[in-house]
């Protein structure tokens, strides 16, 4: 009799953390359990894929050129570049597209900003049509004049994941995008610092090329 019973607890032990990370995570779907233990992710709010980061960018250039056309020279000069949700929403789609992945949903998949926090991003899974989601809040650090993504939460389904993990899994899955997006930046300006509104990723710096065509 104490045999049966040191292995049932054995058996509690094991099995009671793997149940909790299953139901937490969306994996499965236990009846009363899943009740009580998921609610199924949503995110911070929807965004639309609409326009490409390039475009945003040479579109805020010539109107400053434009703006600053008597001047000398830009260069030195301070400028605001934005990018809308809308368009970081559209090159995260297009990096899953091209990455021919088929774990997430991908026109479903989006990134919202958070005004004055960073930014969430939202990958329903293709299991159960959505049911589970990875759900990724960060923000940027600046480091050597590139965007570079700190994570602040991830989860699967309702799962935290460990910083460490998070921070290996951002950085990779945002290469796609960011490491394009860096490098037109690099051509241009020196970030000085991120900021955050309510629908867009804005970004302060200093003009290092001359855009004004004399």
């Amino acid at each position: 009799m104490r045999t049966i019973t040191k292995w049932l607890i054995i058996l509690l032990v094991v099995a009671l953390p793997v149940l909790y990370v299953v139901v937490r995570s969306g994996f499965s779907n236990i009846p009363l359990v899943s009740g009580l233990l998921y609610r199924e992710p949503t995110p911070v709010h929807t965004v639309a894929s609409t326009g490409t980061l390039n475009q945003e960018l040479q579109d805020q250039l010539t109107a400053f050129a434009v703006a600053h056309m008597t001047d000398s020279t830009v260069v030195g000069q301070p400028i605001t570049i934005t990018f809308s949700e809308s368009a970081i929403t559209a090159a995260l789609r297009e990096s899953l597209v091209a990455s021919n992945t088929k774990m997430f949903l991908v026109d479903r998949a989006q990134v919202a900003a958070v005004e004055g926090q960073g930014l969430e991003v939202f990958l329903p899974l293709t299991r159960d049509n959505g049911r589970s989601a990875v759900t990724l809040q960060f923000n940027f650090d600046l480091e050597d004049g590139n965007l570079k993504p700190h994570v602040q939460k991830l989860k699967i389904g309702q799962l935290g994941i460990p910083s460490g993990p998070a921070n290996f899994f951002v950085r990779e899955s945002q290469k796609a995008w960011l490491t394009p997006l860096n490098d037109q930046l690099h051509a241009y300006f020196t970030l000085t610092a991120v900021e955050y509104t309510a629908t867009s990723l804005r970004l302060q710096a200093t003009l290092t090329k001359d855009l004004l065509q004399r």
